[in-house]
């Protein structure tokens, strides 16, 4: 088999599915039938509706144009005034949402005096089989029956045309709250999982970020290569335009001479776009690689993804680790990110960055993110502890004064390791926050290796009590690293947590089964992925990249060890299934020992 070039394998924004996400076991619906062609509608420069009061009133618009942008009419009636219309718009769930219901609340805009508007829920993006379709003249509303696990697309339809159309992911099971969040890459719209591979050609040579689109039954397809740069993060940050595709971002550090930037480049039916269409960009900085940042979902519910990105602009207090944290809105392709709410923390001995997506934490529609303040030391020797720090979101924006998270153990310096997603590990609706303290050793009094498991509520003035699940040793009482990834491995609509533990070169996966609140985790699944490397790392993310509906365990392994295999980095796959998923790989990527291999969300 011959060697790719350097190559870096980037999962981006895979989800955590819950329940199945595929086409199969899907009712042929009953309401197939529309009054209107479809195609036709794709192609028509008027749209006309009827308007009880008035009489028929043909609109133009311009067919590029977004949705959401006012037609006026043409026309002069003389018995009735000129009318405004707008196009009806979709808030939630987001495109590529994960819903909590399996009747879930479907919400949107109406235009000025529409009489209503026909809501269709399909089994696919075309929406050549509708599921279930009704007449509404209110901003929201649910199917009329229980809708089955998976993957289904939703839009409005007003006269002759429609909406964007938005898949979203229905759980195997009902919870208690009814909401959504953000929770898969998917860059085309289809409703399953795509990831980007970026490679170099040699020391010197060019970055490239290739796309990858997931589909049934087979490999993923080729998509759109971007120009990226050495070290730039990329990340899928969800649709932030509203027309159904999610975008995929990519930093540049001192893309120009002393400013950073953030580079958006929008989904479409064949993947991400080539080119970017929009940025984020600072003035002179230290050009930091890697500076994070986080799709993090709909933050004030009008129907737009959002971004938080670490800023390189020092906070206005705080001292030397004092960070900004910048949220920006999403909106119609034509207007740039708005800037809104600036989060600042940090000290001259804490820091304060990392953002990440929780989902919707209090189940009250709006997106919750949290940041990380690391321990700091002392000139004697003393520990600040660390925390984190959960914001809610709301209709301006995240509030200002967040729910506090610590550790117990004032000496637990590794406190702070947040998994690459939200989960819902009880199945109640409610997004929960799972706080690791990293892998490392258990001696002079110091905290074992374990998850602080905080479960979502509807309120969360402070946080409720934490369960705690301890991983198993590993290795004995040596140092390394871990990471936390949640996913539905087994399918049963509670998502599970797997932690990768990385210590001296050997690498394992700890799974923690998903179960009803304020039970015992128990001791978690485990199995040895790596047990013969000298050196090695790895990564974790869940994902369900084929669409069968459980979520696969993807890690990214450099182990240069015993056998020919161990002796290049690479991505192996393992599928989900039956609890506890085995630890025979699916598929594997190799690339040469000298790439560096990340998966990013």
């Amino acid at each position: 088999m011959v060697q790719p070039t350097t190559l870096q394998l980037m999962v981006v924004g895979s989800v955590a599915l819950l329940g199945s996400v595929g086409c199969g076991s899907r009712s042929t619906a009953t309401d197939a039938a529309t009054d209107y062609d479809v195609a036709d509608a794709a192609r028509a420069d008027v749209v006309a509706f009827d308007h009880p009061d008035v009489a028929d009133v043909g609109l133009d618009r311009d067919a590029a144009a977004p949705l959401d942008v006012v037609a006026r009419a043409d026309a002069t009636i003389p018995d009735a005034p000129d009318v405004a219309v707008g196009w009806p718009r979709q808030v939630g769930p987001l495109a590529g949402a994960r819903v909590t219901q399996r009747r879930p609340t479907l919400r949107w805009t109406l235009p000025v005096g529409a009489p209503g508007v026909r809501v269709e829920v399909c089994a696919d993006r075309a929406c050549s089989v509708v599921e279930h379709g009704w007449m509404s003249t209110a901003s929201e509303g649910r199917p009329p029956a229980d809708l089955s696990p998976g993957v289904h697309f939703w839009r409005l339809s007003l006269g002759g045309g429609s909406s964007p159309v938005w898949p979203f992911l229905v759980p195997a099971r009902s919870g208690e709250a009814d909401t959504s969040w953000s929770s898969l890459a998917d860059f085309n719209g289809d409703g399953r999982a795509d990831f980007v591979v970026t490679s170099q050609a040699g020391d010197a040579g060019g970055v490239s970020a290739r796309a990858y689109l997931g589909r049934a039954g087979d490999l993923p397809a080729p998509g759109p290569t971007l120009s990226a740069a050495d070290n730039a993060l990329v990340r899928a940050v969800g649709d932030l335009d509203g027309d159904g595709y999610g975008e995929l971002a990519l930093s540049r550090a001192c893309a120009e001479p002393g400013r950073d930037r953030i580079e958006i480049h929008r989904g479409g039916p064949d993947g991400p776009a080539p080119s970017p269409s929009w940025s984020i960009a600072w003035p002179p900085s230290n050009c930091t690689v890697g500076r994070p940042f986080v799709g993090v979902g709909d933050v004030n519910r009008d129907g737009y993804g959002d971004l938080l990105a670490e800023s390189p602009v020092r906070a206005s207090t705080g001292g030397g680790f004092g960070r900004r944290i910048e949220l920006y809105l999403g909106g119609p392709a034509d207007r740039p990110l708005t800037q809104s709410t600036a989060l600042e923390g940090g000290n001259e001995y804490n820091s304060f960055g990392g953002p990440t997506a929780l989902g919707d934490v209090n189940g009250d529609g709006f997106a919750d993110a949290a940041v990380v303040m690391r321990a700091g030391f002392l000139m004697d020797g003393s520990i600040l502890p660390g925390s984190v720090l959960v914001y809610f979101g709301g209709a301006d924006g995240f509030a200002r004064s967040p729910v506090t998270l610590q550790s117990p153990v004032r000496s637990d310096t590794g406190y702070g390791v947040l998994p690459d997603a939200p989960f819902d590990h009880d199945g109640d609706g409610f997004a929960d926050v799972a706080v690791g303290n990293g892998w490392r050793p258990d001696s002079e009094g110091r905290s074992p290796s374990h998850i602080d498991l905080h479960r979502g509520a509807r309120e969360w003035a402070e946080a409720p009590p934490a369960v705690l699940l301890l991983l198993t040793p590993f290795m004995g009482n040596l140092g390394g690293g871990s990471s936390v990834s949640p996913g539905d491995f087994d399918g049963d609509g509670r998502d599970d947590l797997a932690v990768l533990v990385t210590q001296r070169g050997r690498v394992a996966v700890q799974l923690f089964r998903g179960g009803e609140a304020g039970s015992d985790a128990g001791a978690p699944a485990y199995f040895a992925i790596n047990d013969r490397a000298l050196s090695g790392w790895g990564e974790t993310q869940g994902c369900d990249l084929d669409g069968d509906g459980r979520a696969e365990l993807v890690v990214s392994l450099s182990s240069p060890g015993a056998d020919a295999r161990a002796l290049e980095q690479g991505i192996m796959v393992l599928n989900g299934g039956p609890w506890p998923i085995g630890e025979t790989p699916r598929a594997w990527l190799w690339g040469p020992a000298s790439a560096a291999l990340t998966l990013a969300r």
